[in-house]
């Protein structure tokens, strides 16, 4: 049987938390850690949005993205027109200061005119996921929380590609 790992993009919420609550104590489910913060997910800071955007292009670039043809979602064709239309928008964006006191803004993003950028940021954290190994410890126990099982003696297990 193969694991499953949740990887949440951790932001200003506590969605990662949420769906670590839902799935807790399911068989073969673990999260992405952050250790040192005791949170779960992937915060999604500008360094490692430059970091994911830029292993995504080389990758697309150099054509070694290969997508299944076969989707799990509702709508399977759609989710494939909406990752690529994400992806044509997802791309620097530039603000002005509001003063001379302030400093001109850079953000990676591809919430342009409406439009969200979930996919594609979910594209790059799969991608980006081996590079972390920073996984929940198993066996995990049931009721066992996330301050339980980080700390002294709490390893990394290994990712599903080495297991």
């Amino acid at each position: 049987m193969s694991e499953f790992v949740i990887l949440c993009e951790r932001n200003l919420g506590f969605e990662a938390e949420y769906h670590e609550r839902h799935f807790h104590g399911m068989p073969l489910v673990r999260f992405r850690v952050d250790h040192k913060a005791q949170r779960y997910g992937v915060l999604t800071t500008h360094e490692i949005k430059h970091a994911m955007c830029t292993m995504l292009n080389t990758v697309l670039r150099e054509e070694r993205l290969h997508m299944c043809e076969y989707f799990v979602s509702r709508d399977p064709k759609g989710m494939r027109r909406r990752l690529r239309e994400q992806l044509e928008i997802y791309s620097y964006q530039f603000k002005s200061a509001a003063s001379v006191f302030n400093k001109d803004a850079l953000a990676l993003s591809g919430k342009v005119g409406g439009m969200k950028d979930d996919v594609a940021i979910a594209l790059q954290l799969v991608m980006n996921a081996p590079l972390q190994r920073r996984w929940c410890p198993r066996p995990r126990r049931a009721g066992a929380r996330l301050s339980a099982g980080i700390g002294a003696g709490a390893g990394a297990a290994a990712s599903p590609a080495s297991s």
